[in-house]
């Protein structure tokens, strides 16, 4: 299931970010099942969250690698053509990277065991927001 990739990029990119996140998931799935131990849903969806925001990091890190091999990525999900990301790209991923983080925030505060996720996700969504100031300027 695979999203197309034309040759301006790819046409929907909700479907690039939905894809995305069900290869992360499927691959916290398989580390979850081959390591015998069970997670409640509520703590496998905060460490899928921050699992995420990592991988939005990378992604934003390499966009042009992915780019030039036509992978689907959060950050290729919304460019067109070979071109810098654009403004309305930064605000995708920006809010993209909010939505992930404030998962993390309200699970955490319901609970206390994914305080630890939060956190780190915190420190993620950081750099994050660093790495989109520094290569998607205003």
């Amino acid at each position: 299931g695979r999203p197309v990739f034309t040759s301006g990029g790819f046409a929907q990119p909700e479907a690039v970010i939905e894809y995305r996140n069900r290869v992360l998931s499927l691959s916290l799935g398989w580390l979850q099942s081959i390591s015998h131990r069970s997670l409640e849903p509520v703590m496998f969806e905060a460490l899928l969250a921050l699992v995420a925001l990592v991988q939005l990091v990378d992604d934003l890190l390499d966009w042009k690698d992915d780019w030039a091999c036509r992978r689907p990525t959060y950050v290729t999900a919304f460019l067109r053509e070979w071109t810098q990301p654009s403004r309305p790209s930064w605000d995708q991923l920006r809010a993209h990277a909010n939505r992930l983080w404030r998962f993390l925030v309200d699970a955490s505060r319901c609970r206390g065991e994914i305080v630890p996720l939060m956190l780190a996700g915190g420190v993620v969504w950081v750099m994050a927001m660093v790495i989109l100031r520094l290569r998607l300027p205003e």
